[in-house]
């Protein structure tokens, strides 16, 4: 599955590739993707998350079951503090027994308590930032992503 994009509106406008790789990793179900664009996908989410409301937004909206896939992903495309970031985050998190908050109170009280904001700290001193190891990503796998016609 790739997303189709003209090849000369992509040459004066080279932001549509770009798009094109948001629409397909944000969109797309993990299951339909290929290996390459898993790796994408897993880092684009983890990425987001984490900027919109930090590693217990991460875990609540994302689950524990894609988090290997997610630290192998975020190590194969050159985010080794990242997953640094996101391995002690989650030992942190599977310390206890968890569920999902019953109330937006409950959310945000967890959200007050920061139990995990030394994480959400260290991701944002970490470097490359994942925006540019995206991008790196997706130019050495442009054909995995993109269909220019």
């Amino acid at each position: 599955m790739r997303r189709t994009v003209d090849r000369q509106a992509a040459e004066i406008h080279p932001y549509l590739i770009w798009n094109a790789f948001v629409d397909l990793v944000g969109m797309e179900a993990y299951a339909s993707l290929s290996d390459v664009q898993r790796r994408g996908h897993l880092v684009f989410w983890y990425e987001s998350e984490v900027q919109n409301g930090g590693h217990l937004q991460f875990f609540l909206n994302r689950g524990t079951d894609l988090l290997e896939e997610t630290l192998s992903s975020l190590e194969a495309i050159g985010l080794l503090c990242q997953a640094g970031v996101l391995r002690g985050a989650i030992d942190r998190w599977l310390m206890s027994e968890r569920r999902a908050p019953d109330s937006v109170e409950e959310s945000v009280r967890l959200a007050r308590e920061d139990e995990l904001g030394e994480f959400d700290e260290a991701f944002h001193r970490c470097s490359p930032s994942v925006q540019e190891a995206l991008e790196r990503h997706l130019e050495s796998h442009r054909d995995e992503y993109v269909l220019l016609t």
